[in-house]
C-alpha cells in the first residue's frame, strides 16, 4: 500500500502536464486556423520545435551540474509562468493577439 502514495504525486503531475498540453495545443491550433489559416500552423510547430530543442540542450548541459529533478521542476515553473504571462497579455491587450 505504501507504493501507491509514492506513485500518486508523479502520476498526478504527469496527468496535469498532459491535460494542460492537450488544452493549450487545441486552443493554439484553433486560434491559428481561425485567424491566419493553415499556412501559419506550420510556423507555429517550427517555433515550438525550436523552443523544445533549446530546452533539451539546456537540460542536458545543466542537468550534469544540478539535480535533474529540481531542474525539471524549474523548467515546469518557467513554462507555467511564460504561459500565464502570455495569456494575461493577450487578455489585457487583444490587439496583439493573432
Amino acid at each position: 500500500m505504501r507504493w501507491h502514495r509514492k506513485a500518486l504525486a508523479p502520476a498526478a503531475l504527469l496527468f496535469s502536464i498532459m491535460t494542460a498540453h492537450t488544452i493549450l495545443e487545441t486552443a493554439r491550433d484553433a486560434l491559428l486556423l481561425a485567424k491566419l489559416g493553415p499556412g501559419h500552423l506550420a510556423w507555429a510547430y517550427l517555433a515550438i520545435a525550436g523552443v523544445a530543442f533549446i530546452a533539451v540542450v539546456s537540460f542536458r548541459r545543466w542537468g550534469r551540474l544540478r539535480e535533474p529533478r529540481r531542474l525539471l521542476v524549474a523548467f515546469l515553473v518557467i513554462a507555467t509562468l511564460g504561459t500565464s504571462v502570455l495569456a494575461a497579455t493577450i487578455t489585457l491587450a487583444p490587439s496583439i493577439s493573432l
